[in-house]
């Protein structure tokens, strides 16, 4: 008995020690799998990434593409911005040079002129042309090429029209309130043959009786609207008066203001004062 019991217990320890060694087995079959499966992982992980490194690169080599054709369309682009610049620069400057040879025509057939009256309409007819002169001469001294700086324009027109007329004993200025406001040329021709007009009415007729004249014109921006003033403390008009000038200076500023859509009003009391508001404007 003694020695079946050794056997059986022999017995039983040789099958615990084969289902270790099974269950061992199974441990390394178990271990192996999960190194292959993280070795494939791996893998595909590698492959991914070369992959994606591969759009990177592409996307990058594609990107720099563009970059560089945009570089040489806005290079291209530029250029030909500044080469319309100096164009449109030079045909201002040959047209203000045009312009003014014509008010140097009209100027020496004034001189030769018999009728102190034809005199009269040559020289005025020399400031129109001059004003017009002064907007293209704004134009080729800016830097860009489109809008008109009023500020400056207006300054240099109401000097110019200061210093054109004799001032025998009389002390006349001009003063000036002008916000910084830049305008496309057609309306500022129309704003300047006004500006001319009214300036040229103040120094010639509002100081018979004054030795000491003050003009002042103000160009504002009202929102959407602009309001141009030109006032005198000159003689005034006739009290009586009960329409609207009708000389030809005062025709050419209806005319324009009608261009402008614009509406005109003239006051009377210490001198002159026309204000004209401009409903529509670029």
């Amino acid at each position: 008995d003694l020695i079946r019991k050794s056997i059986e217990n022999e017995n039983k320890l040789k099958i615990k020690q084969l289902e270790l060694n099974q269950l061992q087995q199974k441990d390394l079959e178990r271990a192996n799998d999960i190194q292959k499966l993280s070795i494939k992982r791996s893998n595909s992980n590698v492959v991914l990434l070369l992959v994606l490194s591969a759009l990177i690169a592409l996307l990058t080599f594609f990107l720099f593409h563009l970059y560089k054709k945009q570089k040489s369309k806005n290079s291209i682009i530029e250029r030909q911005s500044k080469e319309l610049e100096m164009i449109n620069k030079e045909v201002h400057h040959r047209v203000k040079n045009n312009l003014q040879v014509i008010a140097s025509l009209l100027d020496l057939q004034s001189h030769s002129a018999k009728s102190s009256e034809l005199k009269e309409i040559l020289q005025e007819s020399k400031q129109r042309v001059q004003s017009m002169a002064f907007i293209h001469q704004n134009l080729y001294e800016a830097e860009g090429i489109q809008n008109v700086d009023m500020k400056g324009y207006i300054d240099t027109l109401s000097r110019h029209l200061l210093n054109s007329y004799p001032l025998v004993n009389k002390k006349i200025e001009i003063e000036l309130a002008i916000d910084s406001i830049q305008l496309q040329m057609d309306t500022v021709i129309s704003i300047g043959m006004i500006v001319n007009e009214l300036i040229t009415n103040a120094i010639k007729y509002a100081f018979s009786n004054i030795s000491n004249g003050i003009i002042f014109v103000g160009l504002q921006k009202k929102e959407d609207k602009l309001l141009l003033i030109v006032r005198d403390n000159g003689s005034g008009m006739n009290t009586n008066e009960t329409t609207l000038p009708t000389g030809f200076g005062y025709k050419i500023i209806r005319s324009f203001c009608q261009k402008l859509k614009a509406t005109m009003n003239i006051e009377s009391e210490s001198g002159t004062e026309i204000s004209i508001l401009i409903h529509k404007f670029k």
